[in-house]
């Protein structure tokens, strides 16, 4: 049976894809106010009792063979459509079967998790995907308009993008996307060795007329280098670490890993207002040594205004996990533990955040 945090519960339910769950209830209030550069949100007293659209507790999943239908690779046997091609003509390797790329494993806190493996042994030049990796789509019944996503995960500490192999692309780890109906665009999170951690919402195919940070922001980051969306370095410590140079190789030993071992609580928030698109990622260390001890939230958030008359489209798909550039020089591992997907319209700040 899985151990749950007990202020944060999370519904066992049937294991099958787009369930709507029953009621639930949020996590206990973070704080009655918030200061984010100079400006106090007022909080609710009380969390919300909420609905989720589509929520996975991987503890109730019987055994691996069983997920294999939920998670796809690039270039991996469920991408062949024909022999040694993907549905688009690319090439791919058919000998290597999607269960190489993740493991379901016991975990203390969640009962079970997903792993998601990365080795020497799964580098390709498939689809240009040299570091192939595990995704899990996550398709949603309509086009939201205002979605909330909640995610555990944890990196391994030797976790990073580099590679002194080289690879296709730069040396990046597509970590969560929300997708667009009718659009390429994405909401995401990236890590970007060695520039840091990457958030950003994506421009859906619209005229943009201006952009900028919301007043729930109040992380350091670097926006010269993409006006509207935030690079992180020492600001996102102790949750990812972010290196400096890279080194020769990299190693369990090194500082240069992206993992410290602990679960990070991480939260996508998107919002459409007319022309408006507001982007929200809340994150957290959510637990210290292994136990329960959530941290201080670190928020970036920002917006993006379209011509008068352009709306932006809604969320219809969540990505847990979408590529990584690079090769691996050695195994390293993502873990995902559970996860929940809100609908805003209906539950507007189901976890009494910060600007929801």
């Amino acid at each position: 049976m899985s151990i749950l945090p007990p202020h944060m519960p999370l519904l066992h339910s049937v294991f099958i894809l787009n369930v709507i769950a029953i009621a639930a209830t949020g996590p206990a209030p973070i704080v009655s106010t918030s200061k984010t550069n100079g400006a106090t949100i007022q909080q609710p007293s009380k969390p919300e009792a909420y609905e989720t659209i589509i929520k996975r507790d991987w503890s109730t999943a019987p055994d691996k063979a069983e997920l294999e239908r939920f998670f796809i690779v690039e270039g991996g046997l469920n991408e062949c459509k024909t022999p040694n091609k993907q549905s688009d003509g690319t090439l791919c390797d058919p000998h290597l079967p999607v269960s190489d790329f993740y493991d379901l494993i016991p975990d203390p806190l969640f009962g079970k998790v997903i792993r998601y493996n990365g080795g020497p042994q799964l580098n390709t030049t498939a689809k240009n995907m040299p570091g192939r990796v595990a995704k899990h789509p996550v398709g949603l019944r309509a086009a939201y308009t205002h979605l909330w996503v909640r995610q555990f995960i944890r990196f391994s500490p030797n976790f990073t993008t580099m590679s002194k192999t080289g690879g296709q692309g730069g040396p990046s780890y597509k970590v969560m996307f929300l997708r667009y109906e009718h659009s390429a665009a994405r909401h995401e999170f990236d890590i970007d060795n060695p520039r840091g951690v990457f958030h950003k919402g994506g421009n859906p195919g619209l005229t943009k007329v201006s952009q900028g940070q919301l007043p729930w922001h109040n992380t350091v980051d670097m926006n010269t280098l993409y006006p509207g969306a935030g690079w992180f370095g020492p600001d996102f410590y102790p949750f990812i670490k972010v290196p400096g140079p890279y080194p020769a190789a990299p190693s369990r030993s090194s500082p240069y890993g992206n993992g410290n071992g602990e679960w990070i609580e991480v939260v996508l928030h998107h919002k459409t207002v007319a022309e408006r698109g507001e982007f929200t990622m809340y994150w957290r260390q959510y637990t210290l040594r292994g136990e329960v001890v959530p941290q201080a939230w670190k928020i970036h958030a920002v917006f993006m205004t379209a011509q008068a008359g352009q709306v932006f489209p809604g969320v219809t798909i969540y990505l847990m996990g979408v590529n990584r550039n690079r090769q691996y020089d050695e195994p390293m591992f993502v873990y995902w533990g559970p996860y929940e997907i809100v609908d805003g319209s209906r539950y507007p700040n189901p976890w009494n955040l910060p600007g929801g």
